[in-house]
This record gives structure tokens, sequence and C-alpha cells, in this order.
């Protein structure tokens, strides 16, 4: 089953800046895997934030693009220490994260979804090639004789 259509494969995200935190604590951000019509939607975004003449708009099309396949968060708290209810919209991400997160949050679903753990361990299987000899050993050759150099009178 391809990742993208798979319920129960999800990506976990943690913000390096709340990598101290116990991970009972840790705010974590949750994504589906992204299929082919998302990846292209969130590409379009990452790639026309430095096209914008429009700061505003360029800050819009970062927090939209990290919320492509975001389907959940856990322990996200405003500055009073309450948890916020998961909503996704760029207004509510703008409220709890800066811009730089949001990228961040981006490039981690990113990386996520390029290598994927089954690739990497079809990489680390041992190859269906059949591994006995095809060839005859070569035979052993003898060294030619060496001759000692002469003395000096």
């Amino acid at each position: 089953m391809p990742l993208a259509t798979n319920p129960k494969k999800k990506i976990r995200i943690v913000l390096e800046s709340d990598k101290d935190l116990p991970p009972g604590e840790q705010p974590v951000f949750i994504y589906h895997y992204l299929d082919g019509y998302e990846e292209m939607d969130r590409t379009a975004l990452w790639d026309g934030i430095d096209s914008q003449d429009d700061a505003e708009a360029a800050i819009d099309m970062g927090y939209r693009a990290a919320l492509i396949g975001m389907e959940a968060w856990e322990n996200i708290k405003d500055r009073k220490g309450q948890l916020i209810e998961f909503a996704p919209t760029a207004e509510v991400l703008r409220g709890i994260m800066g811009m730089a997160e949001a990228m961040e949050l981006v490039v981690k679903v990113m990386n996520e979804t390029r290598v994927q753990p089954v690739d990497k361990k079809k990489s680390d299987l041992q190859s269906d090639l059949d591994t006995e000899q095809s060839a005859r050993d070569a035979e052993e050759q003898q060294s030619a004789p060496t001759n000692p150099m002469p003395s000096s009178p």
C-alpha cells in the first residue's frame, strides 16, 4: 500500500526548539504522507515564497505550506499553558509559532518523504544474485627466483 494512502503511517515532528523537553511534554505535529497533488501544492507554495514582492503574502505562503498534510498536534499550548485545540489554519499557526518554525516543519516533512524506511531496509538486505563462484580460481604461480645483489669488494 502506498504511504500516502496508508492511514496507519504518520510523520511525527518535534521542532528543534522543543527537543530538550521530556518526550511526554514535547509539542508534536502529526502529518500524513503526502500524495502527489499535495506535494505539488506544497512545492508551489515553497517555491513561490522567494518570488513574492509582498512580505505578508510570502509569510502566508509559508504557513500554508506547513499545513499541507498536517492532521493533528499534541501538547500545543498558549502562553498561559492552556492546550490549544487542533485547528489547521494559517491564522492559528501564526498564533503559535514564528515563520522560521513553520519553515522547519515544511523541511522536516520534505525530508521524511524522501527516503522511506522500506527503501532503507531494501538497501540493507542481501543481494538476490547467485554468489556461487562463477570462475575458476587462478593457478598459483611461483615467483621468479631472485638473485642477491653482489656484495661490494
